[in-house]
């Protein structure tokens, strides 16, 4: 029997993230994220615009079980390609939504991708997506940059959260 890794804590929310045109960039968002910003956003190449996203319904998890990030993300339900947000979208996240993030060093993991107008490879995920690190410290938000393939393990007992957002079933 699998274990599960995550714990929906947003059902029965109704979390909505407002259309964007791409422009904001984490690596210029510091009013947001008081505490600091990582360098790598910049080092990485994740200070170029990204693309206009429509208004996105999003789902909190909360670790439940201890894994590295590859099988955290892979806990969420979807492919690979519907389990990240936009730069854009995670700043209005952490403005409109804080309430959402554990209020420790620990905080909340989110998807974004490297290359907002490149595909996602399905196969190989880590080649275009990235997990951004929030923290809430005393004097604001801090965030940092990980490998999605970064295989350090992170403890389940400290519940960090998880981000995504929620897939909608089809009508037909």
């Amino acid at each position: 029997m699998k274990k599960n890794i995550l714990r929906l804590i947003s059902d029965g929310h109704t979390l909505i993230l407002p259309a964007s045109d791409g422009s904001r960039l984490i690596c210029d968002a510091k009013d947001t994220f008081l505490s600091g910003i990582d360098d790598d956003f910049i080092g990485w190449g994740l200070d170029v615009p990204g693309i206009a996203t429509p208004e996105t319904p999003v789902q909190v998890y909360e670790m439940i079980r201890s894994s590295n990030f590859m099988n955290i993300f892979k806990a969420l339900p979807g492919k690979w390609s519907q389990k990240w947000l936009s730069q854009h979208q995670f700043i209005d996240f952490c403005e409109t939504l804080p309430n959402w993030l554990i209020q420790s060093w620990y905080g909340a993991l989110i998807l974004i991708k490297d290359d907002e107008n490149k595909l996602i490879n399905e196969n190989k995920p880590a080649d275009n997506l990235v997990v951004v690190h929030v923290n809430m410290l005393s004097n604001g938000l801090s965030v940092s940059l990980n490998r999605l393939d970064d295989g350090n393990v992170w403890g389940g007992k400290h519940r960090v959260r998880v981000v995504s957002p929620k897939l909608t079933p089809l009508v037909e």
